[in-house]
């Protein structure tokens, strides 16, 4: 898929349409702790995992919270065309508590106008069975001892076309690690490695996925409307390849 450059007319037009829609937490019980969470990131490169996945994107999200247990559905949609333009669209249920986590997701990444729910009785191919469903477990040290390090365990526990020549699924594991820091409280800071332990679908064997540093800034524009601005330096070994990535956030 060929992902077209974004012109600076049509960002800026972007930015001033969601003036009005920012990235916020909305509590609906305050006694039971139910919250819902709204936001949008614009990025200039869709990068998962150290892999590059198309080009300029928005990506949209909402999840809905309570006494640990989360559901959420999180989008991206790239600005290579209107036609068969890349498209992911990901459901997840997740539960946290006091920094342990574990959650599954349910991946769809195709394009547009391609089926979404009677994908899951198709072969794999571009345009078949583009489902795929991941159990993850994470841990973060500053909700125990204040150290800001998350650490995470995500595998592919079904999936079309992360199969051996034999049918048998390779179960591709990505372990992802995450130490974020300030600047003076000025900046946000953050650093994380991202690994493959075997051969499946991110690598043929052991190999790190991606290196990875980003800052980022939040601040208000206008009125009750706050906003993030960042930019990541992505290194990925297993890819040869390297990334710099600027994204906004509402």
């Amino acid at each position: 898929m060929k992902a077209k450059t974004i012109s600076l007319t049509l960002m800026a037009s972007l930015l001033l349409g969601m003036a009005n829609a920012k990235a916020e937490d909305i509590t609906l019980n305050a006694d039971k702790g139910f919250t819902l969470s709204v936001g949008a990131d614009l990025v200039s490169t869709y990068v998962w995992r150290g892999t590059y996945q198309t080009g300029a994107s928005i990506q949209p999200y909402l999840s809905f919270d309570a006494a640990g247990f989360s559901v959420g559905v999180w989008g991206s949609t790239s600005f290579a065309g209107l036609v068969d333009a890349p498209k992911e669209f990901d459901l997840s249920v997740s539960y946290a508590i006091k920094g342990f986590s574990i959650g599954l997701t349910d991946y769809w990444w195709t394009g547009e106008g391609n089926a979404y729910f009677s994908a899951w009785k198709k072969e794999k191919g571009e345009t078949g069975n583009c489902h795929y469903l991941e159990a993850s477990a994470g841990y973060d040290f500053g909700e125990s001892c204040s150290f800001p390090l998350t650490i995470g365990w995500n595998t592919v526990v079904y999936c079309p076309f992360d199969k051996n020549d034999s049918g048998k699924q390779h179960f591709s594991t990505y372990i992802d690690l995450d130490y974020g820091f300030d600047i003076k409280g000025v900046v946000d800071c953050s650093v994380g490695l991202g690994i493959t332990p075997w051969k499946g679908m991110y690598a043929s064997s052991f190999n790190v996925m991606d290196i990875s540093a980003k800052v980022a800034k939040t601040f208000t524009l206008f009125k009750n409307f706050g906003t993030t601005l960042s930019v990541e330096a992505i290194f990925s070994p297993a890819n040869d390849d390297v990334f710099l990535v600027f994204g906004v956030s509402f």
